[in-house]
């Protein structure tokens, strides 16, 4: 089982290939080896994303799933707080 700390490290490496790449992008938009690269780090930037916060909650307001939980950011334990 991957813990906490391990997904956002996931989530934050992801982030920045994501980041990487659209900078390369910017200046190469024809490149297909990096447009299908940056699609690749997408799902799995999105898939660990997902796993983070359907174990631990929202990383921010656009995980807040607002149909199915209302305004479920408050619900969890503030960062300062500590673990439940």
């Amino acid at each position: 089982m991957t813990s906490k700390n391990d997904l956002l490290r996931q989530i934050q490496q992801f982030n920045f290939a994501m980041i990487e790449l659209a900078l390369y992008l910017d200046n190469q938009p024809d490149c297909q080896n990096a447009l299908a690269m940056y699609a690749r780090v997408r799902m799995e930037y999105l898939r660990v994303r997902k796993e983070y916060e359907d174990r631990y909650g929202p990383l921010s307001y656009d995980g807040i799933d607002t149909a199915g939980n209302g305004w479920s950011w408050l619900d969890g334990p503030w960062p300062w707080e500590g673990e439940e």
